[in-house]
Protein backbone atom coordinates (compact mmCIF):
# COMPACT_ATOMS: atom_id res chain seq x y z
CA UNK A 1 0.00 0.00 0.00
CA UNK A 2 1.26 3.12 -1.06
CA UNK A 3 1.58 6.20 1.72
CA UNK A 4 -0.94 8.74 -0.10
CA UNK A 5 1.07 11.59 2.15
CA UNK A 6 4.08 10.87 1.05
CA UNK A 7 3.07 11.76 -2.59
CA UNK A 8 2.14 15.35 -1.20
CA UNK A 9 5.23 15.57 0.84
CA UNK A 10 8.55 17.91 0.12
CA UNK A 11 11.80 15.82 0.53
CA UNK A 12 12.86 17.70 4.10
CA UNK A 13 9.21 17.04 5.55
CA UNK A 14 9.57 13.14 4.15
CA UNK A 15 12.80 12.73 5.72
CA UNK A 16 11.82 14.32 8.78
CA UNK A 17 8.48 12.02 9.24
CA UNK A 18 10.19 8.69 8.53
CA UNK A 19 13.29 9.16 11.06
CA UNK A 20 10.68 10.34 13.54
CA UNK A 21 9.21 6.95 12.54
CA UNK A 22 12.43 4.76 13.04
CA UNK A 23 13.15 6.28 16.73
CA UNK A 24 9.98 6.33 18.16
CA UNK A 25 7.10 3.97 18.58
CA UNK A 26 4.57 5.56 15.68
CA UNK A 27 0.99 6.78 16.86
CA UNK A 28 -0.49 5.51 13.12
CA UNK A 29 -3.76 3.57 13.31
CA UNK A 30 -3.07 0.24 12.27
CA UNK A 31 -3.68 -0.51 8.39
CA UNK A 32 -6.58 -3.62 8.07
CA UNK A 33 -7.21 -5.53 4.82
CA UNK A 34 -10.16 -8.01 3.56
CA UNK A 35 -8.53 -10.19 0.54
CA UNK A 36 -11.30 -11.89 -1.26
CA UNK A 37 -12.33 -15.28 -2.23
CA UNK A 38 -12.26 -14.30 -5.90
CA UNK A 39 -9.88 -16.48 -7.16
CA UNK A 40 -10.60 -16.46 -10.81
CA UNK A 41 -9.58 -13.68 -14.10
CA UNK A 42 -11.90 -11.05 -14.49
CA UNK A 43 -12.76 -7.79 -16.43
CA UNK A 44 -15.38 -6.12 -14.34
CA UNK A 45 -14.84 -5.35 -9.91
CA UNK A 46 -17.11 -3.81 -8.04
CA UNK A 47 -17.77 -2.93 -4.63
CA UNK A 48 -20.83 -0.34 -2.35
CA UNK A 49 -18.61 1.40 0.38
CA UNK A 50 -20.20 3.12 3.74
CA UNK A 51 -18.47 4.98 6.64
CA UNK A 52 -20.48 5.75 9.08
CA UNK A 53 -20.42 9.29 10.88
CA UNK A 54 -18.64 7.99 13.70
CA UNK A 55 -16.02 6.08 11.63
CA UNK A 56 -15.00 9.45 9.69
CA UNK A 57 -11.09 10.54 11.02
CA UNK A 58 -8.66 12.68 8.27
CA UNK A 59 -5.76 11.62 6.75
CA UNK A 60 -8.10 8.09 6.45
CA UNK A 61 -7.80 6.08 2.90
CA UNK A 62 -10.87 3.67 2.53
CA UNK A 63 -9.83 1.43 -0.19
CA UNK A 64 -12.72 -0.24 -1.86
CA UNK A 65 -10.70 -2.23 -4.14
CA UNK A 66 -6.79 -3.25 -4.61
CA UNK A 67 -5.43 -5.89 -7.57
CA UNK A 68 -2.61 -7.16 -9.10
CA UNK A 69 -0.20 -6.29 -6.56
CA UNK A 70 3.44 -6.45 -7.84
CA UNK A 71 2.40 -7.81 -11.45
CA UNK A 72 0.81 -5.78 -14.49
CA UNK A 73 -1.99 -3.78 -14.11
CA UNK A 74 -1.46 -3.45 -9.95
CA UNK A 75 -3.86 -0.66 -8.82
CA UNK A 76 -6.50 0.56 -6.08
CA UNK A 77 -9.30 2.37 -5.91
CA UNK A 78 -11.14 4.19 -3.14
CA UNK A 79 -12.46 7.23 -1.18
CA UNK A 80 -10.25 9.09 1.35
CA UNK A 81 -11.21 11.63 3.86
CA UNK A 82 -8.32 14.18 3.03
CA UNK A 83 -7.36 17.35 4.33
CA UNK A 84 -8.06 18.87 1.17
CA UNK A 85 -11.57 17.18 1.40
CA UNK A 86 -13.42 14.29 0.57
CA UNK A 87 -12.24 12.41 -2.39
CA UNK A 88 -12.37 9.69 -4.74
CA UNK A 89 -8.82 8.03 -5.98
CA UNK A 90 -7.84 5.59 -8.51
CA UNK A 91 -3.84 4.75 -9.02
CA UNK A 92 -2.56 2.52 -11.74
CA UNK A 93 1.21 1.67 -11.27
CA UNK A 94 3.75 1.90 -14.32
CA UNK A 95 4.62 -1.27 -16.27
CA UNK A 96 8.06 -2.71 -15.57
CA UNK A 97 9.59 -1.14 -18.46
CA UNK A 98 10.90 2.02 -17.57
CA UNK A 99 10.04 3.22 -21.01
CA UNK A 100 6.42 2.35 -20.81
CA UNK A 101 3.96 5.28 -18.93
CA UNK A 102 0.28 4.96 -17.77
CA UNK A 103 -1.72 7.58 -19.55
CA UNK A 104 -5.02 9.14 -19.17
CA UNK A 105 -7.37 8.89 -22.02
CA UNK A 106 -10.97 10.18 -20.22
CA UNK A 107 -10.64 12.70 -17.68
CA UNK A 108 -13.70 13.59 -16.30
CA UNK A 109 -14.88 16.71 -14.82
CA UNK A 110 -12.84 17.82 -11.38
CA UNK A 111 -10.57 15.23 -11.51
CA UNK A 112 -6.56 15.74 -11.65
CA UNK A 113 -4.02 13.28 -12.89
CA UNK A 114 -0.37 13.35 -11.63
CA UNK A 115 2.28 10.93 -11.48
CA UNK A 116 3.38 9.36 -8.20
CA UNK A 117 6.47 7.97 -6.95
CA UNK A 118 7.49 6.04 -3.71
CA UNK A 119 6.98 2.33 -3.84
CA UNK A 120 7.21 1.99 -7.44
CA UNK A 121 5.81 4.67 -10.03
CA UNK A 122 2.57 5.48 -11.56
CA UNK A 123 -0.17 7.78 -11.92
CA UNK A 124 -3.13 8.45 -9.85
CA UNK A 125 -6.36 10.31 -10.40
CA UNK A 126 -8.49 11.62 -7.98
CA UNK A 127 -11.56 13.92 -7.73
CA UNK A 128 -12.55 16.18 -5.14
CA UNK A 129 -15.63 18.04 -6.80
CA UNK A 130 -17.93 14.90 -6.59
CA UNK A 131 -17.62 14.29 -3.07
CA UNK A 132 -18.85 11.66 -0.54
CA UNK A 133 -21.14 12.00 2.89
CA UNK A 134 -20.97 10.08 5.66
CA UNK A 135 -23.88 7.63 6.46
CA UNK A 136 -24.26 7.12 2.89
CA UNK A 137 -23.66 4.04 0.19
CA UNK A 138 -21.14 4.92 -2.60
CA UNK A 139 -21.02 2.11 -5.45
CA UNK A 140 -17.35 1.91 -7.18
CA UNK A 141 -17.12 0.28 -10.88
CA UNK A 142 -13.88 -0.95 -12.46
CA UNK A 143 -14.05 -2.38 -16.01
CA UNK A 144 -10.92 -2.87 -18.29
CA UNK A 145 -10.86 -3.24 -22.15
CA UNK A 146 -8.85 -3.83 -24.74
CA UNK A 147 -7.44 -0.91 -27.42
CA UNK A 148 -5.17 -1.04 -30.06
CA UNK A 149 -2.98 -3.77 -27.88
CA UNK A 150 -3.27 -1.75 -24.65
CA UNK A 151 -5.11 -2.22 -21.47
CA UNK A 152 -7.51 0.68 -20.58
CA UNK A 153 -9.09 0.89 -17.21
CA UNK A 154 -12.33 2.84 -16.30
CA UNK A 155 -13.40 4.31 -12.97
CA UNK A 156 -17.03 5.49 -12.34
CA UNK A 157 -18.50 5.92 -8.79
CA UNK A 158 -22.65 6.22 -7.97
CA UNK A 159 -24.15 8.04 -5.28
CA UNK A 160 -27.02 6.05 -3.65
CA UNK A 161 -28.95 8.60 -2.28
CA UNK A 162 -29.15 10.89 -5.23
CA UNK A 163 -29.15 8.24 -7.97
CA UNK A 164 -26.25 9.94 -9.84
CA UNK A 165 -23.33 7.92 -11.92
CA UNK A 166 -19.81 9.83 -12.39
CA UNK A 167 -16.87 8.85 -14.96
CA UNK A 168 -14.29 9.49 -13.02
CA UNK A 169 -11.26 9.14 -15.23
CA UNK A 170 -9.91 5.87 -17.97
CA UNK A 171 -6.58 5.06 -17.86
CA UNK A 172 -4.12 3.94 -20.09
CA UNK A 173 -2.01 1.42 -19.12
CA UNK A 174 0.11 0.27 -22.31
CA UNK A 175 0.25 -3.49 -21.74
CA UNK A 176 -2.27 -6.06 -23.95
CA UNK A 177 -4.15 -8.16 -22.56
CA UNK A 178 -3.58 -7.14 -18.82
CA UNK A 179 -7.14 -8.36 -16.46
CA UNK A 180 -8.18 -8.48 -13.02
CA UNK A 181 -5.72 -11.17 -11.73
CA UNK A 182 -5.53 -12.05 -8.57
CA UNK A 183 -7.70 -11.96 -5.35
CA UNK A 184 -9.13 -8.09 -5.00
CA UNK A 185 -8.51 -7.07 -1.44
CA UNK A 186 -9.69 -3.76 0.53
CA UNK A 187 -8.62 -2.18 3.30
CA UNK A 188 -8.11 0.58 5.93
CA UNK A 189 -5.23 3.43 6.35
CA UNK A 190 -4.39 5.92 8.64
CA UNK A 191 -0.94 7.41 6.36
CA UNK A 192 -0.62 10.43 8.28
CA UNK A 193 -0.68 9.52 12.26
CA UNK A 194 -4.02 10.33 14.01
CA UNK A 195 -4.45 6.84 15.70
CA UNK A 196 -6.04 8.68 18.71
CA UNK A 197 -9.02 8.97 16.09
CA UNK A 198 -11.62 6.15 15.17
CA UNK A 199 -12.37 4.93 11.65
CA UNK A 200 -14.73 2.26 10.22
CA UNK A 201 -15.83 1.51 7.02
CA UNK A 202 -18.48 -1.41 5.63
CA UNK A 203 -17.96 -2.78 2.80
CA UNK A 204 -21.22 -4.73 0.18
CA UNK A 205 -22.27 -5.92 -3.02
CA UNK A 206 -18.48 -6.62 -3.90
CA UNK A 207 -18.30 -8.97 -7.49
CA UNK A 208 -15.76 -9.73 -9.50
CA UNK A 209 -16.99 -10.30 -13.09
CA UNK A 210 -15.29 -13.56 -15.02
CA UNK A 211 -14.20 -14.00 -18.29
CA UNK A 212 -16.38 -16.71 -18.75
CA UNK A 213 -19.72 -14.24 -18.18
CA UNK A 214 -20.21 -15.10 -14.55
CA UNK A 215 -20.25 -13.24 -11.35
CA UNK A 216 -18.15 -14.31 -8.48
CA UNK A 217 -19.46 -12.44 -5.11
CA UNK A 218 -16.91 -11.62 -2.73
CA UNK A 219 -19.13 -13.83 -0.09
CA UNK A 220 -15.64 -14.76 2.07
CA UNK A 221 -12.49 -12.42 3.32
CA UNK A 222 -9.09 -13.15 5.02
CA UNK A 223 -8.46 -10.86 7.67
CA UNK A 224 -5.18 -9.05 8.35
CA UNK A 225 -3.62 -6.59 10.22
CA UNK A 226 0.19 -4.60 9.21
CA UNK A 227 2.46 -5.11 12.39
CA UNK A 228 5.22 -2.42 12.02
CA UNK A 229 6.74 0.66 14.33
CA UNK A 230 4.65 3.06 12.36
CA UNK A 231 1.47 1.98 14.23
CA UNK A 232 3.17 0.62 17.99
CA UNK A 233 1.16 3.13 20.15
CA UNK A 234 -2.40 1.46 18.85
CA UNK A 235 -1.41 -1.60 17.31
CA UNK A 236 -3.94 -3.48 19.40
CA UNK A 237 -7.08 -0.55 18.62
CA UNK A 238 -8.47 -2.65 15.80
CA UNK A 239 -12.23 -4.72 14.62
CA UNK A 240 -13.39 -6.27 11.85
CA UNK A 241 -16.76 -8.53 11.40
CA UNK A 242 -19.96 -9.12 9.70
CA UNK A 243 -23.00 -6.66 10.27
CA UNK A 244 -26.28 -6.96 8.38
CA UNK A 245 -24.20 -8.58 5.61
CA UNK A 246 -21.53 -6.23 5.08
CA UNK A 247 -17.92 -6.36 6.57
CA UNK A 248 -16.70 -3.92 8.15
CA UNK A 249 -12.65 -2.63 9.30
CA UNK A 250 -12.39 -0.35 12.54
CA UNK A 251 -8.86 0.92 13.98
CA UNK A 252 -7.68 3.46 16.25
CA UNK A 253 -9.58 5.47 19.44
CA UNK A 254 -10.73 3.01 22.02
CA UNK A 255 -11.37 0.26 19.30
CA UNK A 256 -11.77 -2.71 20.90
CA UNK A 257 -11.50 -6.06 19.24
CA UNK A 258 -14.25 -8.61 19.20
CA UNK A 259 -14.18 -12.10 18.82
CA UNK A 260 -14.18 -12.07 14.93
CA UNK A 261 -11.03 -10.10 15.14
CA UNK A 262 -8.51 -12.37 14.75
CA UNK A 263 -5.60 -11.95 12.46
CA UNK A 264 -5.32 -14.55 9.67
CA UNK A 265 -9.25 -15.58 9.96
CA UNK A 266 -11.76 -15.35 7.34
CA UNK A 267 -14.82 -13.48 7.63
CA UNK A 268 -18.06 -15.37 6.28
CA UNK A 269 -21.73 -13.57 4.68
CA UNK A 270 -24.48 -14.92 2.89
CA UNK A 271 -24.80 -13.36 -1.10
CA UNK A 272 -26.58 -13.46 -3.74
CA UNK A 273 -24.26 -15.05 -7.09
CA UNK A 274 -24.74 -11.75 -9.37
CA UNK A 275 -24.86 -8.39 -8.62
CA UNK A 276 -28.37 -6.24 -7.37
CA UNK A 277 -28.57 -4.04 -10.47
CA UNK A 278 -31.55 -2.09 -11.82
CA UNK A 279 -31.73 -2.75 -15.71
CA UNK A 280 -30.14 -0.26 -17.39
CA UNK A 281 -32.68 2.09 -19.32
CA UNK A 282 -31.81 3.65 -22.45
CA UNK A 283 -34.48 5.42 -25.12
CA UNK A 284 -33.85 5.47 -28.56
CA UNK A 285 -34.72 9.22 -29.70
CA UNK A 286 -34.26 9.76 -33.24
CA UNK A 287 -33.62 8.72 -36.35
CA UNK A 288 -33.05 10.43 -39.64
CA UNK A 289 -31.15 10.78 -42.99
CA UNK A 290 -28.42 11.68 -40.76
CA UNK A 291 -28.36 10.36 -37.63
CA UNK A 292 -29.34 8.37 -34.69
CA UNK A 293 -29.75 9.44 -30.85
CA UNK A 294 -30.17 8.33 -27.78
CA UNK A 295 -30.50 8.91 -24.43
CA UNK A 296 -29.98 7.70 -20.93
CA UNK A 297 -32.19 9.16 -17.92
CA UNK A 298 -30.35 11.04 -14.73
CA UNK A 299 -29.72 8.07 -12.33
CA UNK A 300 -29.62 5.30 -15.02
CA UNK A 301 -26.72 3.04 -15.23
CA UNK A 302 -23.66 4.10 -17.25
CA UNK A 303 -23.45 3.47 -20.82
CA UNK A 304 -20.25 1.23 -21.93
CA UNK A 305 -20.19 0.97 -25.73
CA UNK A 306 -22.94 1.60 -28.46
CA UNK A 307 -23.04 -0.15 -31.66
CA UNK A 308 -24.75 0.73 -34.72
CA UNK A 309 -26.04 -1.28 -37.23
CA UNK A 310 -27.54 0.13 -40.78
CA UNK A 311 -28.84 -2.44 -43.47
CA UNK A 312 -27.88 -5.33 -41.20
CA UNK A 313 -24.54 -3.86 -41.21
CA UNK A 314 -22.21 -2.94 -38.23
CA UNK A 315 -22.19 0.74 -39.40
CA UNK A 316 -19.95 1.86 -36.04
CA UNK A 317 -18.75 0.02 -32.51
CA UNK A 318 -17.12 2.66 -29.66
CA UNK A 319 -16.21 2.28 -26.24
CA UNK A 320 -17.49 5.86 -25.13
CA UNK A 321 -19.65 6.33 -21.93
CA UNK A 322 -20.71 9.95 -23.07
CA UNK A 323 -21.58 9.83 -26.40
CA UNK A 324 -25.43 9.62 -27.09
CA UNK A 325 -25.45 10.52 -31.50
CA UNK A 326 -23.82 8.64 -34.19
CA UNK A 327 -23.64 10.68 -37.76
CA UNK A 328 -24.17 8.34 -40.84
CA UNK A 329 -22.17 8.83 -44.00
CA UNK A 330 -24.99 8.11 -45.70
CA UNK A 331 -28.88 7.59 -45.53
CA UNK A 332 -30.14 3.90 -44.00
CA UNK A 333 -32.05 2.34 -46.95
CA UNK A 334 -34.05 0.00 -45.09
CA UNK A 335 -32.87 -0.89 -41.38
CA UNK A 336 -31.45 0.91 -38.47
CA UNK A 337 -30.43 -0.91 -34.91
CA UNK A 338 -28.86 0.49 -32.41
CA UNK A 339 -27.01 -1.74 -29.16
CA UNK A 340 -26.20 0.10 -26.03
CA UNK A 341 -23.91 -2.02 -23.30
CA UNK A 342 -23.41 -0.81 -19.61
CA UNK A 343 -20.78 -1.15 -17.66
CA UNK A 344 -21.57 -4.11 -15.81
CA UNK A 345 -21.66 -5.91 -19.50
CA UNK A 346 -25.64 -5.78 -19.85
CA UNK A 347 -27.05 -4.90 -23.23
CA UNK A 348 -30.23 -3.17 -25.00
CA UNK A 349 -31.28 -2.69 -28.37
CA UNK A 350 -33.83 -1.32 -30.25
CA UNK A 351 -34.55 -1.76 -34.11
CA UNK A 352 -36.01 1.28 -36.41
CA UNK A 353 -38.05 0.53 -40.14
CA UNK A 354 -36.62 3.22 -42.19
CA UNK A 355 -39.74 1.80 -45.29
CA UNK A 356 -41.96 1.45 -42.55
CA UNK A 357 -41.99 4.82 -40.14
CA UNK A 358 -42.97 8.12 -41.42
CA UNK A 359 -42.05 10.00 -39.11
CA UNK A 360 -38.59 10.02 -37.92
CA UNK A 361 -37.84 12.57 -35.43
CA UNK A 362 -39.27 13.00 -31.95
CA UNK A 363 -39.10 9.33 -30.58
CA UNK A 364 -38.56 7.73 -27.32
CA UNK A 365 -38.18 4.41 -27.69
CA UNK A 366 -37.55 2.33 -24.86
CA UNK A 367 -35.15 -0.38 -25.96
CA UNK A 368 -35.40 -3.74 -25.28
CA UNK A 369 -33.40 -5.86 -23.39
CA UNK A 370 -30.52 -8.37 -25.40
CA UNK A 371 -28.70 -10.77 -24.36
CA UNK A 372 -25.78 -12.11 -26.55
CA UNK A 373 -25.13 -15.80 -27.11
CA UNK A 374 -21.89 -17.41 -25.60
CA UNK A 375 -20.49 -16.90 -28.86
CA UNK A 376 -20.94 -13.34 -29.11
CA UNK A 377 -19.16 -12.84 -25.39
CA UNK A 378 -16.43 -14.70 -26.47
CA UNK A 379 -15.77 -12.42 -29.68
CA UNK A 380 -16.52 -9.25 -27.67
CA UNK A 381 -13.36 -10.50 -25.77
CA UNK A 382 -9.84 -7.87 -26.60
Amino acid sequence: MINEAEWMMDDDDEGESLTEEVELPGVRAPSLSLWYNDNDVGDILTQDVYVPKVGLAKNTYYCCLQWNAGINGGGYCGIQDHPRGRNYIFSLWDPPDPKLRTKPVYVGPGTMCEPFEGEGAGLKSWNFSVGWDPDCWYTTVLRRWGHDEHSFFGFWVKHHMEQDWTHIVTLDYPVGDVFFETLSCSFLEDWEGCGEYERRVHFQNGYKHTLNGGWMPFSAAAFSVVREIASKVYEDKYDCGVLDGTFYLQSGGDTMQTASAIDGGTLERRMPSKPDIVPMCCYLTSVTDTEVTWEIPSGGVPQFQYIVYVDRLIFKQEVDSEARICRFSKPPKELVELLVEDIYGRSVRSKFQVMVEEKRTKLRTKMDLYVPSQTNLRAKRV
